[in-house]
């Protein structure tokens, strides 16, 4: 079937990159854009209707011109048509899904690495839907909440690295399997203009899971790719209590070597205008680091604390808890830690688990 596209937009989130005592790198951001389009539904009906949200119909009537946005059932002469909102079958979703995961384990096939299997954190389908629901590319959602902070809320207990995309709209109806390929073609192969970032993140070797979320009506599709790190068999997991910090678990990638934390102002509700404008139309960082947690006897350049416990082993066994009142200067807000594994003299991120602190 001949396809016109008309816009494909991509976003994404680069790694953090390593970290060690005494120095702070810059998080490396990349930056997108996103355009958008109004969506008018050609049919043929005796009435004129006006309404906002995304439908699909169960039948095509013959031609005239209506705007459609809200479930409405209508009858005209001789047929009746009913709009409905739904998105996508489960089954069919999950085929959706398992191809894009194909296609993402072939590309790091192609270059040597491991599959990724398929993670269960609800938060990428989530935000896919918001995003095909309210006509936007972000890696916000209409909550202000980053990935990261959608990840914990969700359940989450590793490191979450986020790409999103979003494609339309359409003259006619298109395959959804090719605009996912086309799409993760787009961030491996065309990806020049954003610095490869896409790209860097499809193709981590530190990634072992990713979440994939799908929405799609007939003109527009929303991908949301969570990578993740899941590496950590939590026997206590992250816990934040009346300002002291604790977790104990074993990793099974390298041994524990530092916490960054990274502060954001509190999450505020944001309109489909603003997420369509900067900042929100960019890319996301993890915020402004504030300090970092590490072992006793240790220092460090920037704001830093001492843990009472730091015990860790070469087999990957931890115990760590700190008393972090000192980095909680900045107040209310998200403060998101990062653990760090030496793996091999590289620096990797193991946790991105937000704490939503409210004094």
């Amino acid at each position: 079937m001949k396809t016109a596209l008309s816009l494909i937009a991509v976003m994404l989130v680069a790694g953090l990159g390593g970290l060690f005592y005494g120095v702070s790198q810059a998080q490396t951001v990349t930056e997108f854009k996103v355009e958008t389009v109004s969506l008018t539904e050609v049919a043929t009906l005796t009435e004129t209707v006006t309404l906002t949200e995304t439908y699909t119909k169960t039948e095509v009537p013959p031609p005239e011109t209506r705007t459609l946005t809200e479930t409405v059932t209508f009858t005209p002469p001789a047929q009746t048509v009913t709009v409905t909102k739904t998105l996508i079958p489960a089954s069919t979703r999950q085929e959706l899904v398992d191809f894009a995961l194909e296609l993402i384990n072939e590309d790091r096939a192609n270059h040597g690495l491991p599959p990724v299997k398929l993670g269960s954190n609800p938060a990428a389908q989530k935000h896919a839907e918001e995003m095909l629901e309210n006509d936007y590319l972000s890696h916000w959602n209409l909550a202000g909440m980053k990935p990261y902070m959608r990840y914990t809320l969700e359940g989450g207990e590793g490191a979450v690295f986020e790409n999103v995309a979003y494609s339309g709209h359409w003259s006619e109806k298109f395959s959804a399997k090719e605009i996912i390929a086309r799409l993760e073609y787009g961030m491996m192969y065309e990806d020049e203009e954003f610095n490869w970032g896409h790209r860097n993140n499809i193709l981590s070797k530190w990634h072992n899971k990713v979440n994939i979320g799908l929405a799609y009506n007939d003109y527009t599709l929303t991908i949301v790719q969570d990578f993740e790190r899941d590496y950590i068999e939590w026997e206590e997991p992250v816990k934040y209590d009346g300002g002291t910090l604790s977790m104990k678990g074993k990793t099974a990638l390298g041994e524990p070597y530092m916490i960054s934390l990274y502060y954001d102002s509190p999450p505020a509700p944001l309109t489909r205008g603003q997420l369509l404008n900067p900042p929100y139309d960019k890319s996301y960082s993890m915020g402004e680091e504030v300090g970092c947690i590490i072992p006793e006897g240790y220092a460090a350049e920037s704001s830093y604390v001492n843990a009472s416990i730091w015990k860790t082993s070469p087999s990957g066994e931890f115990e760590i808890t700190a008393d972090i009142t000192p980095l909680l200067s900045r107040g209310d807000g998200v403060y998101t830690l990062v653990l760090w594994a030496e793996v091999n003299g590289e620096y990797v991120e193991l946790t991105t688990h937000s704490l939503f602190i409210k004094e």
